[in-house]
């Protein structure tokens, strides 16, 4: 039994690893997406539209996985860890969410894996000023 202060921390972990999934690839959000940003804006040439939709998907990453940052790096201060030991700890949960994420996409016939060791280190990165926040106000602490 996963115990209460994880428990929504893995639900979110499961909820980024199912949007990684063949179901939220580029040409299924595209059917969605496009059509909408077509409504909305009808004079937009494809290529802009094209753009708003690439962006619509680095976005939700970062959203994505801020959320994961911060869900982990509150299960882990609950269970009375360091701001600085849960910073890093959350920041690890980040990255080995985004490495699973890469290596399954890669591993699927439909799968837009990045192939290179760059997209992990940007999921990640986009945890860094979450977790990255918590380290530095921990440093400033004990240094005063």
């Amino acid at each position: 039994m996963i115990e209460k202060r994880f428990r929504l921390a893995v639900l979110w972990l499961m909820v980024v690893l199912f949007l990684g999934s063949a179901q939220f690839g580029p040409k299924q959000t595209q059917q969605q997406i496009v059509p909408t940003l077509r409504t909305l804006a009808p004079w937009m040439a494809t290529s802009g539209v094209d753009a708003i939709h690439a962006l619509l998907r680095r976005l939700s990453h970062l959203t994505e996985y801020v959320i994961l940052a911060l869900v982990w790096l509150r299960a882990f201060r609950a269970q009375r860890f360091t701001l600085k030991t849960a910073s890093w700890a959350a920041l690890a949960v980040c990255l080995a969410c985004a490495i699973v994420d890469e290596a399954h996409q890669a591993s699927v016939p439909a799968g837009t894996a990045a192939c290179d060791t760059a997209s992990p280190c940007r999921r990640m990165g986009y945890s860094l000023p979450v977790v990255g926040n918590g380290c530095f106000r921990s440093c400033r602490k004990s240094n005063s």
